[in-house]
């Protein structure tokens, strides 16, 4: 034989195969299982909520003893270092 006609004997026997194996899935009623009933009935009813008509705001810190932040200190001007400027020698 040669060897194109060993090649394409291969690939022809790989896609065979591998259409083979993706062709023997499980069966339909497999993936599937039917309801007791097979229908609705069996099923559990959605409660529908209701929204009250303003939204209810809960303060988690209503009623305790918070750290009082410290006081702001009033703004002042930053004292910076002087710049200092030089070039490359390139």
């Amino acid at each position: 034989m040669t060897q194109t006609r060993k090649q394409s004997l291969s690939s022809f026997l790989v896609a065979g195969t591998l259409s083979w194996l993706c062709s023997c899935g499980p069966s339909a009623s497999t993936l599937a299982p039917d309801l007791p009933g097979n229908g609705i009935e069996n099923l559990p009813v959605q409660k529908v909520s209701v929204l009250p008509a303003e939204p209810v705001i809960v303060d988690p810190w209503k009623g305790r003893s918070l750290i009082e932040p410290p006081s702001a200190e009033p703004p002042s001007a930053l004292e910076l270092p002087e710049v200092t400027r030089f070039t490359l020698k390139n």
